[in-house]
């Protein structure tokens, strides 16, 4: 099975290559073929030289979208010949990150852009230098506002957990993140940690429903646990789960595979229940009469708005909407759903306990 990147690049989850190549930059080379991700170098740092937009305060200081989704920030991230996915905000809401696919068009590569507000103004976006090569996806931003953390390569058919530092006048290169999750595990497209602790993610595993899971993994005293969040499994290929922040909505991407024409990827909507599990999840996608791909969707900061990649012709732009639409569209009292599946776990032999 090839995953679909936002870019149109691929990457295989199957024992297949990937089609995407890396090309020399800065003395750094990215091989995603079985070899080193040699963009891994301890306590290399690299300098920001940043330049100001007009751009202030909250949000940009944009005016904010009602119930029908905008185009975020057009002209500084949602740029007319670029294609741009993925973003989010830290917790105070004074730092960004996002993808950004590889300008040239050659699908080589997905770069992390990055801003942040200083003294109230908002810095143009800057590429961070070591994600001019390769692929570096699904960024989120720490708690404490320090730290970005994605995936990247990691040989051959695999992808592994990175972060880099951030401050105001620097960032780090980046280092492998342990997570300490089991090999087969290892594989995983996304990454979010809720406030307990929990970390949501998906994976490609034995027993999986056809594509890529989602699945949350528990720190305990007594032994971690790796779950699969047994209500949104599905045929598909669903990743990027991210939270509200008050742990109410689950949002995630789901790509399908239609036994003819072009694969279609939908943002997913997912409600906590009262017994902590979550509801077969409501296509956003399909509310909005979306006639391309949506992409990647998280809540900002404060839960009022979500944020996802919408396809406009070849390119990605970043699009924002009142978050009071999922409420708007959960199901009611005897609303016919999807039926949910039974049981709350699911044994995946050797690798539910370790």
């Amino acid at each position: 099975m090839l995953l679909l990147l936002a870019s149109g690049a691929t990457f295989a989850t199957g024992g297949e290559q990937t089609n995407s190549t890396a090309p020399v930059v800065s003395g750094s080379q990215l091989i995603v073929s079985g070899q080193k991700d040699s963009s891994l170098q301890a306590n290399k740092s690299f300098k920001f030289n940043f330049s100001f937009s007009d751009y202030r305060g909250d949000y940009l200081g944009l005016p904010r979208p009602g119930n029908k989704p905008e185009k975020f920030a057009p002209g500084i991230i949602s740029v007319e010949d670029q294609s741009v996915h993925g973003l989010v905000f830290s917790p105070d809401g004074k730092q960004l990150a996002y993808m950004l696919d590889d300008p040239a068009g050659q699908q080589k590569g997905i770069r992390l852009a990055y801003l942040r507000q200083i003294a109230g103004r908002w810095t143009i976006p800057t590429v961070l230098e070591f994600s001019r090569t390769g692929h570096s996806l699904n960024p989120i931003i720490t708690a404490d506002g320090k730290r970005i953390i994605f995936s990247r390569p990691a040989g051959k058919n695999r992808l592994q957990y990175v972060y880099c530092d951030v401050s105001e006048a620097e960032y780090s290169a980046p280092q492998k993140l342990d997570l300490s999750l089991p090999d087969p595990f290892a594989f995983s497209l996304s990454y979010y940690e809720d406030a307990a602790g929990r970390i949501y993610f998906c994976s490609l595993v034995p027993g999986n429903c056809g594509g890529t899971d989602l699945y949350r993994f528990t720190r305990s005293p007594t032994g971690n646990r790796v779950s699969p969040i047994v209500s949104l499994r599905s045929p598909s290929d669903d990743d990027s789960p991210f939270l509200s922040p008050d742990g109410q909505y689950l949002v995630f991407n789901r790509v399908s595979y239609p036994t003819t024409g072009p694969s279609r990827s939908d943002v997913m909507f997912s409600y906590r229940l009262a017994d902590g599990e979550w509801s077969p999840p409501i296509n956003y996608g399909k509310h909005f009469g979306a006639t391309d791909d949506n992409w990647r969707p998280t809540f900002s900061p404060d839960g009022k708005y979500l944020f996802f990649g919408m396809k406009n012709g070849p390119k990605f732009s970043i699009y924002w909407v009142s978050a009071s639409v999922i409420e708007e569209l959960r199901p009611k009292p005897g609303q016919p759903t999807e039926t949910r599946a039974n049981g709350h776990s699911v044994k995946v032999p050797g690798m539910q306990n370790w």
